[in-house]
């Protein structure tokens, strides 16, 4: 009789343990269904912000080539510009002294020639040098034409300031547009996290396991 009984409750026994086992492994199947929606939702959050920098750091690249190729235009137009002043005074040359040597390939000999005087002296009184009237008439023409060449000097060296401050313009632009980025994306961060407070209250997360 007490192994009739003892047998029934071995087995209501045995049924609760399944039981509870089953109850625990709905839990654990619970838990990592939450785990795996938080993962799936951080790796979507982590994809749309890699999306995001991607496309941010192509607009980047492509503002700093649109910037490369319009200074590369402005130095192309101003070595086209120095080709034609080179031209023009070329030709003066030639029609003031259609028999002389001089041309501005020979202006380099004539102020090595002069080294022991300045740059200023030259341009402002003119060569001195004891040599013959010829030597003299063509050493003056020389003479106004490297004020010439010096105030084309000024020019260019005004245009290539001009180019540097550009540059530089160009690059503060790149470094603030830079941190507007940055700023725009701390702000979405911020925005998307009182975001998901709001549809998660604080009260309600809980620490969970992962099955890993």
């Amino acid at each position: 009789m007490d192994k009739q009984c003892w047998l029934p409750a071995q087995q209501n026994t045995k049924y609760e343990k399944h039981s509870f086992n089953i109850l625990r492994f709905a839990n654990r199947v619970e838990q990592f269904s939450q785990t795996f929606e938080n993962l799936g939702g951080a790796m979507g959050a982590l994809f749309s912000s890699f999306i995001r920098k991607r496309q941010q750091r192509k607009a980047s690249r492509n503002l700093i080539k649109e910037n490369l190729k319009q200074l590369r235009e402005y130095g192309l137009a101003l070595d086209r510009e120095l080709e034609f002043a080179n031209g023009h005074i070329q030709e003066l040359l030639n029609q003031d002294f259609p028999g002389s040597s001089i041309s501005l390939s020979s202006l380099s000999d004539h102020l090595d020639s002069l080294s022991l005087c300045s740059m200023q002296d030259v341009l402002e009184g003119g060569v001195r040098m004891a040599c013959s009237s010829k030597d003299k008439e063509n050493n003056s023409a020389v003479g106004e034409y490297l004020i010439l060449a010096e105030e084309r000097c000024q020019v260019l060296d005004e245009n290539i300031r001009l180019l540097d401050d550009r540059r530089e313009e160009i690059n503060r632009n790149i470094q603030e547009s830079c941190a507007r980025l940055k700023h725009i994306h701390t702000k979405a961060e911020s925005f998307r996290f009182r975001h998901f407070v709001s549809k998660h209250p604080i009260d309600s997360w809980s620490v969970v396991s992962t099955p890993f």
